[in-house]
C-alpha cells in the first residue's frame, strides 16, 4: 500500500548520499586549489627575491594595529546599550 512512499524515500536517501559525496569531493578540491594557489604565490615571491616585509610594502599592506585594551567586564545589556546610542 505504501510502496510508492517507500520508493520515494529510498530515492531521497540515495540522492542525499550522492549529495554528501559531492560536497565532500568539492571541499577536497577546494582545499587542493587553495594549497596550489598558495604554493604558486610563494613561488612568485621567491622568484622576485622579496622578503615578506618587502612584499607587504609592495602590495601596500600595513600591519594590523594592536587590539584595543579590554573594557571592564560589563553585562551584555550594558554593552548593547552603550553601542546602540
Amino acid at each position: 500500500m505504501f510502496e510508492k512512499l517507500k520508493r520515494l524515500r529510498a530515492d531521497r536517501d540515495r540522492a542525499q548520499a550522492r549529495l554528501n559525496e559531492a560536497k565532500a569531493k568539492l571541499d577536497e578540491v577546494n582545499e587542493r586549489l587553495k594549497a596550489e594557489e598558495a604554493s604558486s604565490m610563494v613561488g612568485i615571491v621567491e622568484r622576485l627575491g622579496l622578503s615578506p616585509e618587502q612584499l607587504a610594502e609592495y602590495l601596500g599592506v600595513e600591519e594590523k594595529p594592536a587590539a584595543p585594551a579590554k573594557k571592564e567586564n560589563k553585562g551584555i545589556v550594558e554593552d548593547i546599550l552603550d553601542e546602540s546610542f
